[in-house]
């Protein structure tokens, strides 16, 4: 599982990942994220409304197969998701990676974690999309 922990200072962004297993061989997940870390700058955050028509956008495409994408929030109450999952599966029986994105903040409101989920999308280029309703308790 990947986890990304962001955290918002003075306008600046400080993006830290921790790598806990990496499959470089199944998927490009670890390579999309190393692209990302490298290609963000101040100028690529988007607007929080725009990422999340966009994910949704991608949602309600409905199931097209594999690879697919599935979006996840977790958080202490079901008011505040401080946390996003992200699965990718590349096909069907393959065992799927996982990546944790951390915020102090609400997650679905976080406008550089809605642009970093549609940044993950576009680069992983899913057949799916599916993103479960609500927001799941934290283990």
């Amino acid at each position: 599982m990947h986890t990304i922990i962001v955290y918002q200072k003075s306008n600046i962004t400080l993006w830290r990942y921790i790598y806990q297993t990496a499959s470089p061989e199944k998927f490009s997940m670890s390579r999309a994220l190393y692209s990302l870390r490298f290609s963000y700058h101040k100028g690529s955050v988007m607007n929080v409304d725009k990422a999340k028509k966009r994910i949704a956008k991608l949602v309600k495409k409905g199931l097209k197969g594999y690879p697919q994408i599935s979006l996840e929030y977790f958080g202490k109450t079901s008011d505040v998701a401080t946390e996003v999952v992200v699965t990718f599966t590349l096909e069907e029986g393959a065992e799927p990676q996982k990546q944790k994105i951390a915020s102090e903040s609400d997650a679905r409101e976080d406008e550089t974690i809605q642009s970093v989920l549609v940044k993950i999308i576009e680069r992983a280029n899913p057949n799916t999309v599916t993103e479960i309703d609500g927001v799941s308790p934290i283990n």
